[in-house]
């Protein structure tokens, strides 16, 4: 049986990550398109219901549907950056330069 080197393991390790990160990323992405969209189906929905909606209450849930957006993005962007180092971290380990 042989031992792995520490650099085995880190790559294994940076492996993952890139995969972990890549989830978290589109899960984010997905997440900041899909809350919205069913916040304004919401509020496109009691709008139909009624014939006519409060414009404030109207506001409120577009509002709402444009927050969930910004709340979305500071997770992508830390997603992302997790993958970008992931992915500089497993090349690092996966060839690693030879000493003499």
């Amino acid at each position: 049986m042989t031992r792995q080197t520490d650099a085995e393991n880190k790559r294994k390790l940076w492996g993952k990550m890139i995969w972990i990160s890549a989830a978290s990323l589109v899960l984010s992405i997905c997440a900041g398109v899909a809350v919205p969209a069913l916040a304004m189906i919401n509020a496109f929905s009691t709008l139909s219901a009624t014939g006519a909606a409060d414009p404030a209450e109207l506001a409120g849930a577009i509002s709402t549907s444009i927050i969930m957006s910004m709340l979305a993005i500071p997770f992508a962007l830390a997603a992302l950056v997790l993958f970008i180092v992931a992915i500089m971290r497993h090349r690092k380990f996966s060839n690693p330069i030879q000493s003499d």
